[in-house]
């Protein structure tokens, strides 16, 4: 896979480096400090799986400050951060893989750029966020913001489709992952599932049916259930 990127000159001579988004839409990325490091740039634009991993290669390269970086990803993929936590939390079940930019749109537009993406509003996304940097910052409680809740399921279920999930099991599996995490019952009539599902969890994590509560009130289940989510996703897939 590789980004697109195009360059545009800017009078001095920097070279300003702007990603190409669907073909046509140019978004500004950041100015080269010297014409040397372009060979570099182009070098991860082709390599890279998607702008998000783009972007924080060239934060490694030391061609953009962290501040920079932040902006940019809150701009171009504002729920990365969050992806990103839930893939390493995921990761011994299997790896989900990049952040699902194209899946993902937060706005209000009434069209969606395709048929299976799905939309979250702005003004959730923004609480969303706000209560994943108090989280980060080392707040745990701020994972018990509704918004997050929502936000979690939407991503638990994308999540689950990248395991291999059919949509009802990958619906159940961002449910229950919501619960472990936020500690909001996000449910679609499928309550007697989700303690199914939670009764495996906590017999593979403590070897009884004795549970941990959500990560927003006990941080140890972030590690405590890692090992556990292949349980939950193999229950899944028998039951499917």
């Amino acid at each position: 896979m590789s980004v697109s990127i195009v360059w545009q000159q800017r009078s001095g001579g920097l070279d300003e480096v702007w990603a190409l988004n669907a073909g046509c839409r140019r978004t500004y990325l950041f100015t080269l400090a010297s014409p040397g490091d372009l060979e570099l740039v182009e070098r991860w634009a082709e390599q890279a799986d998607s702008l998000a991993e783009f972007l924080e290669m060239m934060h490694l390269e030391e061609l953009i400050d962290l501040d920079t970086l932040r902006h940019l990803l809150s701009e171009l993929s504002p729920l990365y951060r969050v992806w990103a936590k839930l893939r390493a939390f995921c990761q011994e079940a299997g790896d989900i893989g990049e952040y699902p930019a194209q899946r993902l749109v937060v706005g209000s537009a009434e069209v969606s750029p395709s048929e299976t993406a799905i939309r979250l509003p702005e003004q959730e996304v923004t609480e969303a966020l706000a209560a994943w940097m108090r989280f980060e910052a080392g707040e745990d409680q701020a994972l018990n913001a509704p918004s997050l809740g929502v936000v979690v399921a939407e991503l638990g279920c994308l999540a689950g489709e990248r395991f291999g999930l059919p949509w009802p099991s990958a619906m159940h599996f961002g449910d229950w992952l919501t619960g472990v995490i936020t500690g909001w019952p996000i449910t679609h009539g499928n309550e007697e599932e989700l303690w199914r599902l939670e009764g495996i969890a906590a017999q593979a994590a403590a070897g009884a049916a004795q549970h941990l509560g959500p990560a927003c009130y006990k941080p140890e289940v972030w590690e405590a259930y890692r090992p556990v989510i292949a349980a939950v996703v193999r229950a899944l897939r028998q039951s499917g």
